[in-house]
Order: structure tokens, then sequence, then C-alpha cells
């Protein structure tokens, strides 16, 4: 059985950003364990010849007719923005500029 090791979640916590206490990792050690043997396991499974199952339940897409329409004229699609050049939406760079 694969063993998701401490250093493993500490060296996941930090690169998500996260300050998880000794406890939390130590279950996420064993949770994740566990989904790692579990999906071992799967793999483990023959399935050459098996036909993929498509479930009663998926509908099938309902997709309109690809009919031409007349485009929105520039003047109109510009009107709400609150920067352009008359031809382009101006956004800032960097969020810093905004």
């Amino acid at each position: 059985m694969a063993r998701v090791v401490s250093d493993e979640i500490r060296a996941l916590a930090r690169l998500c950003r996260l300050e998880l206490e000794e406890a939390e990792i130590e279950r996420f050690s064993a949770d994740l364990s566990r989904i790692v043997a579990h999906i071992e396991t799967l793999a483990g499974i023959e399935v050459e010849g098996v036909e993929p199952f498509v479930g009663p339940e998926a509908p099938a897409a309902q997709l309109r007719a690809d009919t031409p329409a007349t485009p929105l004229a520039r003047e109109r699609a510009l009107a709400p923005v609150p920067a352009h050049d008359e031809e382009f939406v101006l956004v800032p760079r960097f969020k810093d500029e905004m």
C-alpha cells in the first residue's frame, strides 16, 4: 500500500499556502494514503473490451441551428465600456493600475 508521508502533506500545504496543525497533517496523510491505495486497486482492474457506460440520465446534446446573424455594431459594443480607443477595449496592464 502506498503511503503519503507527512513531508508530502507539508509540501502540498506550503504550495497551497495553508497552515496545518500536526494533527491535520497526520489525518490528511492517512486519508490520502487510503485514496491512493484505492486508486491502485482500481488501476489493477482489467477493463480491456469493456464498453464505457453512459447512463440513461445523460441527455443528448441539444444544439441550436448554426445560422448566421447580424453582428453587434462596434459602437454599440463599446458604448458601456469605460475605456476604449474606438476599436478596442482598453484594460490596465497590471491590477495595481486600476
